[in-house]
């Protein structure tokens, strides 16, 4: 029973993901092309060629700058790694009973986000560096060629003994294990983003599959250690999940501030239209409150650029109004506009 096996299989995969990542130097490949009018190129990756895809994806990616393992490697996981799918309750025609017998509920979604995080790694290690070299490739199109090239692998994968679908979700583990595992495929802190959420219970678990629209822009910039601009994968998606809100906010903030600012116009730049009501409004849209969390920018660096930026362009606009805007002054606005663009609030001064 796959259940009998579950937490053997995935606890040794997770140990064997830490111990036998990939760390070796890569080799520098700088300056080489691949094209398929060369032999080789169009022998070794045939399938490739045909469709007309720029190769150079593989010069760094594969075997490079930013991963040691091979196209080829990847693909076959990618292929292993999509069907080493825990079973579905919902597919089982069983009772939750019958179903998880013994297994809690909570701790078998644990794993199946685990499951998931090995997935999608396979997926955005081949998906992000083809699309930055081929971009006018859409996505569809690509999982189309995947799946054509699925067939292939397949052919070469089973014998006659036995097929994919012969097959029960332990024994594809295994496979997974000796195909995968040893040699490594999956970058070390990657491995470790895994195996320390995989640790964690349910309640503070990373839902990978909430997270995965942050991964196109992860995997064109991993480097061969897993790493992310230089930081752990798992410190650098608190960081863009953090730049992203303030993407967001400032959004929201210049949304609301032209939806405001025509209100004023519009009632004559009358007193019953005020900076107030936006920095509200936008406090209850981001913060879920009438009144913005105080943030204090002491505790970073002055972005002057920024600010000036911000000033400038509010100098020139509120020229007429005798410097204001919706009766503020200025230099109140700008200190407003600074804190959302720099901190996703409306306050990051003192006073304010």
């Amino acid at each position: 029973m796959w259940q009998n096996n579950l937490m053997k299989n995935l606890i040794f995969l997770t140990i064997a993901l830490l111990i036998i990542s990939p760390v070796t130097q890569a080799n520098d490949n700088d300056g080489h092309v691949l094209s398929c009018s060369d032999p080789i190129p169009k022998i070794r990756w045939p399938e490739l060629c045909k469709e007309g895809y720029n190769l150079n994806f593989l010069v760094d990616y594969f075997q490079g700058k930013y991963n040691d393992a091979s196209y080829d490697q990847y693909r076959k996981c990618s292929y292993i790694a999509a069907r080493a799918r825990l079973p579905k309750f919902e597919n089982s025609g069983k009772s939750k009973e019958e179903f998880y017998e013994g297994i809690d509920e909570k701790n078998y979604l644990i794993h199946q986000n685990f499951n998931t995080g090995i997935r999608f790694y396979y997926h955005f290690s081949l998906l992000a560096p083809f699309k930055l070299f081929n971009p006018s490739v859409s996505v569809e199109d690509y999982a189309e060629f995947i799946k054509r090239d699925n067939k292939r692998i397949g052919n070469s994968f089973y014998d006659e003994n036995f097929t994919y679908g012969s097959l029960n979700y332990n024994q594809i583990l295994n496979i997974y294990q000796k195909e995968c595992v040893l040699p490594p495929t999956i970058r070390l802190s990657y491995a470790v983003f895994l195996s320390e959420n995989l640790k964690k219970p349910f309640e503070e678990q990373v839902w990978v599959e909430e997270i995965s629209s942050n991964f196109m822009s992860a995997f064109t910039k991993m480097d061969n250690s897993g790493k992310v601009e230089g930081l752990e994968f798992s410190e650098w998606l608190i960081k863009n999940e953090s730049e992203k809100a303030i993407r967001d906010s400032i959004v929201v903030w210049n949304e609301l501030h032209d939806i405001y600012l025509a209100l004023w116009v519009a009632a004559g730049g009358s007193d019953s239209v005020t900076m107030d009501d936006l920095i509200s409004d936008y406090c209850i849209k981001i913060h879920n409150s009438p009144i913005c969390p105080y943030i204090d920018s002491n505790q970073n660096e002055f972005d002057k650029p920024l600010w000036d930026n911000i000033n400038k362009a509010m100098i020139a606009a509120t020229a007429i109004g005798d410097g204001k805007i919706m009766d503020l002054p200025r230099i109140e606005w700008v200190k407003h506009s600074y804190c959302v663009q720099k901190y996703g609030t409306t306050r990051c001064f003192e006073g304010q």
